[in-house]
């Protein structure tokens, strides 16, 4: 049975796990169960932007959406995107990756036990 949501989920977690074999699998299902390519290059384009630490990736991803979005996209580039977000590395595994999520950590912690603070004056004009 075939349930959308649960799908997604399966391709994106064997995409995090780099698992190109599960992936291709479960990009199948939602291609067959009438998953348009648009709707596609948008969740790849997504999972590099969110997962992926290559700044290259996340401009493939999007200019493949972008294609999908003027009506010229095709399966090719969709699967190059679904290989290469699974191959390249994602943020949560290279020294940049914890040190960018240590820091948005850090920032949401000051606002939320500070609050807005005043604008420094190196800020202001």
């Amino acid at each position: 049975m075939f349930i959308k949501d649960e799908a997604v989920s399966a391709l994106i977690k064997s995409m995090r796990f780099a698992n190109f074999e599960e992936a291709s699998y479960w990009f199948i299902v939602l291609q067959e169960n009438n998953m348009s390519g648009k709707y596609l290059a948008k969740r790849l384009a997504i999972f590099a932007a969110e997962d992926c630490i290559e700044p290259e990736l996340i401009v493939l991803a999007n200019t493949v959406y972008q294609t999908y979005l003027m009506e010229v996209g095709n399966d090719n580039m969709l699967w190059q995107v679904l290989y290469w977000c699974c191959k390249l590395k994602k943020f949560w595994e290279v020294e940049q990756g914890l040190e960018y999520e240590l820091t948005i950590n850090k920032a949401i912690r000051r606002f939320t036990q500070q609050g807005i603070e005043l604008t420094p004056t190196w800020a202001i004009d």
